[in-house]
């Protein structure tokens, strides 16, 4: 079986490459990072397998619901990656856990971030969506690597980030693809 670590590489470059194109890999991906978030407090000390196996289940439901109630989804699905990525930005540059930065309870950040990603997701669609997939594959991309100091890896999340907009947004093409 996967590890986590293993998982969210796989998920990130996924998400950084194909997020816009398959907006239900896009709404599950947040639906595991969510689960893996909440297998902290409803499973804590279980074996990687059962966390990655709730966390899929989590996926799968967000992803069925994203087929099925797609403007609900939109919306939710902004709000949870825009909740969970300036929690994660502010991770990456501050260099403290998000509750230091600027005095803001964990919750609040969340919320803020929540409320831009839902608003930005609803209004401009398209665009949001390849920002806040490439922004969310370079994070999980950023989770799997260890011992590096915030500049090399704030260089690292950024060039990933760029490369996940450039890619989903054709600006990058494939060689014998026509225009």
């Amino acid at each position: 079986m996967l590890s986590i670590d293993a998982t969210r590489l796989l998920l990130g470059v996924l998400l950084l490459l194909l997020g816009r194109r398959l907006f239900w890999l896009f709404v599950g991906v947040v639906g595991f990072v969510g689960g893996l978030r909440l297998s902290e407090h409803l499973l804590p000390g279980r074996p990687d397998d059962v966390v990655i196996v709730f966390s899929i289940v989590v996926g799968l439901i967000s992803a069925v619901l994203a087929i099925t109630l797609r403007k609900l989804a939109l919306g939710v699905a902004g709000f949870l990656a825009g909740g969970y990525l300036l929690m994660q930005l502010l991770a990456v540059t501050v260099e403290t856990a998000p509750p230091a930065a600027g005095g803001l309870a964990p919750w609040m950040v969340f919320v803020v971030g929540g409320l831009v990603g839902a608003v930005l997701m609803n209004a401009v669609f398209g665009w949001t969506l390849i920002i806040l997939s490439s922004i969310g594959g370079a994070a999980l991309i950023c989770e799997c690597v260890h011992g590096l100091n915030s500049q090399i890896m704030t260089a690292i999340f950024t060039a990933l980030a760029i490369l996940g907009v450039l890619a989903q947004s054709g600006l990058i093409r494939r060689r014998g693809r026509p225009e």
